[in-house]
């Protein structure tokens, strides 16, 4: 997760040009089409455990992991689930997926079949969405 992140969620909102441009770069990430660029999103709801995090200083460092389970239940996902979701619908290259994923070596081991549990949980869920669409579409 993203330092900007925790700063915008605690309301550190300085004026950050810099930042913001640096930030912009690094989620837009170039189409394996080569037809422009592909958003990569990170998405953290404050949940109540969220917001604990976000206030005790001595949790902020648990927030990746929180947004990484809050998956299947909130629909959080972290940047390099989404990476990794943009890769396997073929948007974007391998390597530019390890470029910008936060963990190299994370991202090699979730490419080669080695999946967290909210890993799992998620893909239940986008299978159960799948599943949901078909049957309200009969």
């Amino acid at each position: 997760m993203s330092k900007g992140t925790v700063r915008f969620q605690i309301g550190d909102f300085e004026s950050r040009e810099g930042d913001k441009e640096q930030s912009d770069a690094n989620d837009c990430d170039y189409r394996a089409d080569d037809k422009g660029r592909v958003p990569a999103v990170e998405v953290m709801i404050a949940t109540n455990y969220i917001r604990d995090c976000i206030i005790n200083a001595d949790k902020t460092r648990l927030i990746r992991d929180a947004i990484a389970a809050g998956t299947s239940q909130y629909g959080m996902q972290t940047f390099d689930q989404s990476l990794f979701d943009l890769y396997t619908k073929n948007l974007i290259t391998l390597d530019e997926a390890l470029l910008r994923a936060s963990n190299a070596d994370e991202f090699k081991l979730r490419i080669q079949g080695v999946r967290s549990a909210s890993d799992s949980a998620r893909e239940e869920m986008e299978r159960q969405m799948v599943d949901f669409e078909r049957y309200a579409r009969k």
